[in-house]
């Protein structure tokens, strides 16, 4: 069952990244998006049946992860108790799961989400599109943190924002032309 569901939900992160690669088109492909995860995707699956999901997720991706970014990163979180964090367009669980198996813990997740009625998924939450530096300045605030004390890794445009908004920017060697 969490296999079909996977599939589901995983055309609907296909067509999340396709509305990314033609904005034009995205109000139409986030519209079948949220459908697809939502009525067919994941409405109704238990919160176990989601962590177990989660879980292979986060195992399979887990090789995918770059080694030279996240040892350093991990090293000033425990060394000198920076907060670490991510902004994703993906799904928060997911983010976080894959960030743990990869032996980089994180304070902080903003990123799309599950609405839970209880310990059933009630449906999903595009709340991260292509405003990423809202989000960004809205969590900041909401901590008290200046933005030109924070540093942020971006290798995507939908970043750009969030590279002017800080006072450290940092583009990543993974970014494309």
């Amino acid at each position: 069952r969490v296999g079909w569901r996977g599939c589901r939900a995983g055309r609907g992160y296909r067509r999340q990244f396709l509305a990314r690669r033609a904005p034009l088109r995205a109000p139409k492909y986030l519209g079948k998006t949220v459908d697809a995860i939502d009525e067919k995707g994941c409405r109704g699956t238990r919160r176990e049946e989601l962590g177990a999901y989660v879980a292979e997720y986060a195992r399979r991706i887990q090789p995918r992860r770059e080694r030279r970014l996240r040892e350093p990163l991990r090293r000033a979180r425990e060394q000198f108790g920076i907060p670490l964090g991510s902004v994703s367009l993906g799904c928060r669980p997911g983010i976080a799961a894959a960030l743990d198996v990869a032996g980089c813990p994180v304070d902080f997740v903003l990123a799309n989400d599950f609405e839970m009625d209880g310990d059933v998924v009630d449906g999903f939450r595009f709340e991260i599109t292509d405003n990423k530096a809202d989000v960004l300045a809205a969590y900041l605030a909401e901590q008290n943190v200046d933005p030109a004390d924070v540093m942020y890794i971006g290798d995507s445009p939908q970043d750009e924002g969030c590279l002017q908004l800080v006072g450290m920017p940092v583009l990543s060697f993974w970014a494309a032309d």
